[in-house]
């Protein structure tokens, strides 16, 4: 079906993707039901203030990810061009 190749190009594309996703989207949710929690506790009503956190907070995670992004990303190109 696949050759070796192939496969570990598939691999190594899925474990690029989960390793990037994963703390975005985990810190997104945490940040998110924090902020929930203490909007429901203050009985504010602002969505703005919800979405603003969590772009900040995926700023920041982008920000310190991006050394390891962009070595996983390299790695990835030169296996797919071996």
């Amino acid at each position: 079906m696949f050759s070796d190749i192939e496969h570990q190009l598939l691999l190594e594309s899925l474990r690029i993707f989960f390793l990037i996703g994963l703390p975005m989207t985990i810190g997104v949710m945490i940040v998110g039901f924090l902020a929930g929690v203490i909007q429901a506790g203050m009985s504010i009503r602002e969505p703005v203030i919800n979405y603003g956190i969590k772009v900040l907070v995926l700023g920041a995670i982008l920000y310190l990810i991006s050394p390891l992004a962009s070595n996983l990303v390299i790695k990835l190109a030169r296996l797919s061009l071996q």
